[in-house]
């Protein structure tokens, strides 16, 4: 493919992403104003948005280099950030989450994922780049420093949801970083032992969990995921009647006048009501849009000219894809209730904010780069391009 075919297709998978986003801010306030009947909170979901369109344009002006460059400065805001709302924040239901700055309150955490991701990718694509062969543990040791400090605050919060967020980004980026199947087997086998150990203390030592920082509420909703009957009716009803009013919709939904109350029905809960009054229909609408975010997004893997971009891009894709199907499954019963937002359709500044950010990152390296390093050695592409 050509200089110029390349940049064009570029062009067009900007153009793409832009009118997805734009589809989703439709949907997104028109089920708030539907459910809430709420003007305010439809004005404030745009400005929220509107912030984020004025992200993307000053990305627009700035190189996706300095994010590189600075992407340990970013990490240590992040961490900062963290620190601050464990000392600072709001509680919430028992969590500590929110910092709460009198006209709003920001979820730190939504912030720390990409800040995370611009940071590891960097570490990741410094090693491929020097070709640190036999270093590989080395190098997962690094990845296990720079994981654990934000996880250490985010279970203090406590977000279990969260936590396992940054453990899939991690997964995911070393796996596609390209380590060995030895340094891979030791970490499918370390974490299985710890995901093992952990099933054991939910099951038979609770308490030893309850001191170290997880919450009651936590164990209800894995305990409504398991088995809805075996707990008591308000820790099993958000759930429930998620589910009814999926399930109530039908093919072609009930249309604007949703009939079956679901609590946070605007925020954690909006895809019952997408599935209420629109049916399977519409649901399978926003979920192919989903789709070809995601496609694009891959797509934008296959123009970069350098490892670091395509790292950002592999944590970004894993981070959105699993937010949209933690929230849906979730609504349909198949996954235990978290704070996890559906991306760009659910209420709440922090989310928005960070999902235009993504969108921001993605669509400055689409301006950037010109050919595709996904599984090819960076100093070949480099090589090929002075000979040629």
């Amino acid at each position: 493919m050509t200089e110029k075919n390349i940049k064009s297709e570029a062009g067009v998978l900007s153009a793409n992403i832009a009118v997805i986003v734009t589809f989703l801010y439709l949907i997104s306030v028109a089920m708030i104003f539907l459910v809430t009947g709420d003007k305010k909170l439809v004005i404030l979901q745009t400005i929220w948005y509107l912030l984020g369109v004025m992200v993307i344009i000053l990305m627009r002006f700035i190189s996706i280099s300095y994010f590189e460059k600075y992407a340990v400065w970013l990490y240590g805001l992040g961490i900062l950030m963290l620190a601050v709302v464990l000392i600072f924040g709001k509680e919430v239901n028992g969590a500590k989450r929110w910092l709460d700055l009198g006209v709003v309150s920001l979820q730190t955490s939504e912030f720390m994922k990409i800040f995370f991701i611009l940071y590891l990718a960097k570490i990741i694509a410094h090693h491929r780049e020097k070709k640190q062969q036999g270093q590989e543990l080395l190098l997962f040791v690094k990845v296990f420093l720079v994981l654990i400090v934000p996880l250490v605050f985010i279970f203090k919060q406590p977000d279990l949801g969260t936590a396992i967020v940054f453990l899939l980004i991690t997964c995911g980026m070393l796996f596609i970083g390209g380590l060995s199947k030895k340094i891979i087997a030791v970490a499918v086998i370390s974490g299985s032992a710890i995901m093992g150990g952990l099933t054991y203390l939910i099951i038979f030592q609770r308490q030893i969990l309850l001191d170290i920082g997880m919450k009651n509420y936590q164990f209800q909703r894995i305990d409504t995921w398991i088995d809805g009957s075996a707990v008591d009716a308000d820790s099993a009803y958000n759930v429930e009647q998620a589910v009814l009013a999926v399930g109530s919709g039908g093919y072609v939904g009930n249309g604007m006048d949703p009939q079956v109350y679901v609590p946070e029905r605007h925020t954690d809960f909006i895809f019952s009501m997408i599935g209420e009054t629109t049916g399977l229909i519409g649901s399978a609408i926003l979920i192919i849009l989903y789709f070809f975010l995601m496609y694009y997004f891959i797509r934008t893997c296959f123009l970069t000219k350098t490892l670091y971009h395509t790292y950002v891009i592999t944590g970004i894709l894993i981070m959105m894809s699993y937010h949209m199907f933690q929230n849906i499954a979730m609504n349909i019963g198949l996954m235990p209730v978290t704070g996890i937002p559906l991306p760009f359709i659910s209420y709440g500044g922090s989310a928005i904010l960070a999902n235009m950010l993504s969108i921001a990152i993605i669509l400055s390296i689409q301006h950037q780069h010109y050919s595709s390093v996904f599984g090819s050695d960076p100093t070949f592409e480099k090589k090929e391009a002075l000979t040629n």
